[in-house]
């Protein structure tokens, strides 16, 4: 996580660290506030308030959080937490410095109220300068920002501070802050009341340096009208939100203590005029070309200016076997574009034609922009052939992007990897450049993490047919690709000259293991330079419990299963042969720009001996540039293990596929 050392100091990363800010050109106190906050929290403008919300990292540093733990644990504050109770500063917990009677546990956690009356003494902002400063930063922002849209009454803020223990037990259950009733997901035309209620909460948090969202956990999970979302509770992190719209839940924290500062403003909406309301039209909205059921939480961020005038086309290629969230798939990826009218689908369909009439595309069946071929399932020969097949709808479109069928996508995606690759290309001086990773993973129906770090691919192992395994390692932030020699099939991007110089062999029957190593050696040797994104662009539905493979399916295919090994084991021949430059093919063989032999060399691999060096999985890095016990994706991963595991054990691994130790103790290697 980026942070930012003072106020007055951000870090060169510091236009990354707000995650929904689009822009801190109209930053006001708040650094990382933008127009963009304005509108979402203001919400008048939102169909639904349950997207009245936002995300600050790094708005005040590492030494600011020094210097609020300082002043709790001069003040004992710690110590005089008490079992939360739900009302604010009219509980008996008001009294901060005060004896109070013992109050029934009503939640997990503990917590002190600052009550106004303390916070009101004139020595309050000798003794507590940086809870002052959070609390007055804050409230300042809201009120020069939201002033059109919310009357705030700054003289009923209330301040709380709550530890949740790392027990993995101790929670809050789902529950709205104004109450329950309050957070209605229909659109609300101002306040009725007279009074002035709940209707901003803020939530600073003073976290582990380290924390970690796989083994800590402690999620803040907010629920929309259509998903969920999970924010992990990082350091230095401020998440802001409409009280009267957004239910949430505080998930449990697993193995240290969660602490934080919850600040609840006053107020009521100021009924917009019928002139003054106008439509949100931010990255979290849903474009009308295709509404979906998907909102990702993390917009990428897209600097104001454009790089050119035009507007260039992007061709996505999908394969899709039998699987029930290709339309998902295609409704997240129109509907997160920047740009959706220039995004183009080649999309092979392979569908049984009795048992799968439910997996239709009935609602693109005529949507201009998707082109569609479809087979039946019963005469599916791969991957391989499926996505030749999808390369040959491209029809002209700039540039291409190869995805799976089960996908969903960071708003903004379309620009992001265009102005990324423009920027390598410009660097490089040429336009041979893929971006390629693993994806991060999310959960269905649409729970998607908050993790915006980037994944490297790296050797792995060799299985048991010889073939070289690679899995993904999480990167630590960065603002600048990295460069990798390994290829992934379910998310790439690249010039549109790709197919022409290095097309999907269509020959390659049955290969799954051996299709991304094929792609990789002969983009290398063709002369392409491959980079990792340094952010997650895209997420993987990692989990197939949904969907079944052509390995697994009960659908017959058309050749029996020895002609099937016997195919499938041709194509890990030719994959192979490849990798030791013995393969000759006039299409689909290797190029003559560099050598297999330097790919081997390059990647710390000898595919002669099957062995792989020691440094390989660091792909070319240092060991400080990956997360430390953090995720790896792997390429066969542990679904069936999964599937018998306890839920919560689920929620966490279906994040964050971890390391193959478990894998490998299973197969007693």
């Amino acid at each position: 996580m980026s942070t930012i050392s003072s106020k007055s100091s951000p870090s060169k990363d510091a236009s990354k660290t707000s995650l929904i800010a689009q822009s801190s050109s109209d930053a006001n106190s708040l650094m990382g506030w933008s127009s963009l906050s304005t509108r979402l929290l203001a919400g008048t403008s939102l169909s639904d308030k349950s997207e009245a919300w936002n995300i600050f990292d790094g708005s005040f540093g590492e030494s600011f959080v020094n210097g609020i733990w300082k002043e709790l644990d001069d003040a004992k504050l710690i110590e005089k937490l008490l079992p939360a109770r739900t009302k604010g500063d009219s509980s008996p917990l008001a009294s901060l410095l005060l004896s109070t009677p013992e109050i029934p546990p009503v939640r997990g956690d503990k917590s002190l109220f600052l009550s106004r009356e303390y916070r009101g003494r004139q020595d309050f902002e000798l003794r507590h300068p940086h809870l002052h400063e959070l609390v007055s930063t804050i409230s300042t922002t809201l009120v020069d920002n939201l002033q059109d849209q919310i009357e705030l009454d700054t003289n009923l803020t209330s301040v709380q501070l709550a530890v949740y223990p790392g027990d993995g037990k101790a929670g809050y259950l789902r529950h709205c802050d104004r109450g329950q009733h309050s957070c209605s997901h229909e659109p609300q035309e101002g306040s009725s009341s007279s009074s002035p209620e709940r209707i901003i909460t803020a939530i600073y948090y003073l976290t582990n340096e380290d924390w970690d969202p796989v083994l800590d956990g402690g999620f803040l999970r907010m629920y929309s009208s259509t998903m969920v979302h999970n924010i992990c509770p990082y350091r230095d992190r401020l998440v802001i939100f409409r009280s009267d719209g957004v239910e949430h839940q505080v998930m449990p924290s697993l193995r240290r203590p969660r602490t934080a500062i919850t600040i609840w403003f006053y107020g009521n909406e100021i009924k917009p005029s019928s002139a003054s309301a106008v439509p949100l039209k931010s990255p979290r909205s849903t474009p009308s070309v295709a509404p979906t059921n998907s909102k990702p939480i993390i917009p990428l961020f897209i600097p104001e200016a454009p790089i050119e005038n035009d507007i260039p086309s992007i061709f996505v290629s999908i394969a899709s076997y039998r699987d029930s969230e290709t339309v998902p798939t295609l409704d997240a990826l129109f509907a997160t574009a920047m740009h959706p009218a220039r995004v183009f689908v080649g999309l092979v369909l392979q569908n049984d034609p009795i048992h799968d009439t439910e997996l239709t595309i009935e609602k693109y069946a005529t949507h201009q922009n998707v082109r569609c071929l479809q087979m039946a399932s019963q005469h599916a020969l791969g991957p391989c052939y499926a996505r030749s097949l999808a390369q040959s709808l491209h029809r002209g479109e700039a540039y291409v992007l190869q995805i799976d069928s089960h996908m969903r996508f960071r708003p903004n995606w379309d620009e992001y990897l265009i102005r990324t690759w423009q920027q390598i290309s410009a660097d490089k001086k040429h336009s041979k450049i893929i971006l390629t990773a693993y994806p991060v993973g999310y959960e269905l129906p649409n729970i998607i993490p908050d993790e915006r770090k980037g994944t490297l691919l790296v050797p792995w192992k060799f299985d048991n047919h010889g073939m070289l395994r690679q899995k993904g390692r999480l990167l630590q932030s960065s603002d600048r690709p990295i460069p990798c020699l390994l290829y992934a099939a379910g998310f790439n991007f690249g010039p549109a000259s790709v197919i022409q110089d290095v097309p999907y062999d269509p020959t390659l029957d049955y290969l799954f293991f051996g299709e991304e190593l094929s792609m990789a050696v002969r983009l290398y040797t063709s002369g392409y330079d491959l980079y990792a994104p340094p952010e997650t662009v895209v997420f993987h539905l990692w989990s197939r419990a949904h969907r079944p493979t052509l390995q697994s399916s009960s659908i017959k295919p058309a050749s029996s299963p020895e002609a099937i090994e016997e195919k499938r084991e041709a194509s890990r021949r030719v994959v192979q042969q490849q990798l030791l430059g013995t393969f000759s093919s006039k299409i689909y063989g290797l190029g003559s720009e560099r050598t297999s032999d330097e790919f081997a060399e390059a990647l710390g691999v000898d595919f002669h001996n099957l062995k792989i060096t020691s440094d390989a999985p660091l792909g070319g890095q240092s060991t400080d540039r990956f997360v430390q016990n953090g995720a790896v994706f792997a390429e066969d991963s542990v679904e069936k293990r999964v599937a018998n595991l306890d839920e919560k054990t689920q929620s966490i691994i279906a994040f964050f596929l971890g390391s193959m130790d478990s894998s490998k103790k299973a197969k007693g290697t």
